[in-house]
């Protein structure tokens, strides 16, 4: 129950409800199957205007399979997808038509997404830093119409490929700043790290 609250709006909307096996700890919550996933009631289409959003996951894992899914939806050709894996070495990032593949050496720490709907598909960060991103002056197919799961990605309407590692934070929101992710990120960190969780 503590790990389903909505931190902004306890009892709200947008509690979570955990599907599958999970394993539900004081270091997080982990899907414990590849169909295991967690329901948010957030639809990005209905919920955010102008296809602008941000959303994030803080993790202590690196997935260490290809096409694991930390959090995501995606109903045809419209998706918003956020995703780690390719055996730990790198992330993969899926905005719309937007997708770009990022070396990298972990996908621990806080992974944040965010576009602003008008001249940036996304940019994805880890822990305030920049990884990458994709710019245009056309969003795409816009957001999905299709629920956000966590720990998979809803796939119309089914969990597909868990991503089976530790979920310590997650959150959605409107469009951030780089500037507004940075300082984000630092009160994530100071958070974990209060739990004695942190990367």
């Amino acid at each position: 129950n503590a790990h389903a609250v909505e931190a902004l709006s306890p009892g709200g909307s947008y509690t979570l409800g955990f599907n599958g096996t999970w394993s539900h700890t004081s270091s997080g919550a982990d899907p414990q199957s590849n169909t295991s996933h967690a329901t948010t009631n957030l639809i990005p289409s209905s919920t955010y205007s102008g296809d602008a959003m941000s959303f994030g996951i803080y993790t202590t894992q690196s997935n260490i399979n290809v096409d694991k899914y930390h959090l995501g939806a995606n109903n045809g050709g419209n998706n918003f997808t956020a995703l780690a894996g390719w055996n730990g070495s790198l992330i993969h990032y899926n905005d719309c038509t937007g997708t770009f593949n990022i070396s990298d050496a972990t996908s621990e720490g806080f992974l944040t997404s965010s576009s602003d709907g008008v001249n940036v598909y996304g940019k994805l960060f880890r822990s305030g830093s920049l990884l990458g991103s994709v710019s245009g002056a056309t969003r795409g197919n816009g957001l999905s119409s299709v629920e956000f799961y966590v720990g998979a990605l809803n796939l119309n309407g089914s969990p597909y490929s868990s991503t089976q590692v530790n979920t310590n934070f997650v959150f959605f929101g409107e469009y951030l700043t780089s500037t507004e992710i940075l300082n984000f990120g630092t009160i994530v960190q100071t958070f974990n790290t209060s739990l004695s969780r942190e990367v």
